[in-house]
């Protein structure tokens, strides 16, 4: 049995299809909307299905993605200057290190916002799977402390991060090596410097 239908034929020719290819790889951004337009405008061609649009994307290899972000105060030489300063300082007090004098702690601090509770969880199917939240933007700090010594980690959940709380986070690890110096290893949150 042979079969008579061939398919249909498309809107663009091979030539016009390698064209709208290379103009989509030169972009720096992409808009569904403004390849309509440039196919509209340039070869005539308005498909009905939005599935040929998507098909030109993935040609071109773009796809639909979610966004990351990125900060745009990061600076590349400060990031590489922090670690040749905490090597320098580790180094300079060495000894103190060894010998127990001096305690080096790697400090940092986490917020769970409440929503954050909600997700995918396996559950029976005919039954709903359901977390008490009465705010989903309540929030939960956390600030912990590794000790690069004795690898010993210290936890305290605070109402939030801010200065104050930063605070009687030092006073715990204080009282908690009293009679010894302590260096901290940190990030550059403003309300690290409180006070």
């Amino acid at each position: 049995m042979k079969l008579g239908h061939k398919g249909s034929k498309g809107y663009l020719t091979a030539r016009q299809n390698t064209e709208v290819i290379e103009w989509l790889k030169n972009k720096e951004y992409w808009n569904l909307d403004e390849l309509v337009t440039y196919l509209a405008q340039e070869f005539g061609v308005i498909y009905k299905s939005k599935q040929s649009y998507y098909e030109l994307f993935g040609r071109a290899k773009i796809t639909w993605k979610k966004t990351q972000k990125t900060n745009p105060k990061f600076d590349k030489k400060l990031v590489k200057k922090n670690p040749e300063e905490i090597n320098d300082i580790l180094f300079k007090n060495k000894a103190g290190i060894e010998y127990g004098e001096i305690i080096v702690l790697f400090l940092d601090e986490c917020h769970l916002l409440h929503g954050d509770l909600t997700g995918y969880v396996w559950g029976q199917s005919k039954i709903r799977i359901e977390v008490p939240i009465t705010n989903e933007k309540d929030r939960q700090t956390y600030f912990g402390a590794l000790n690069y010594q004795s690898k010993e980690f210290h936890i305290q959940s605070h109402l939030s991060g801010d200065g104050k709380s930063t605070v009687k986070f030092i006073k715990y690890l204080q009282n908690k090596y009293k009679n010894r110096k302590i260096i901290l290893i940190w990030d550059g949150a403003s309300y690290h410097k409180y006070g």
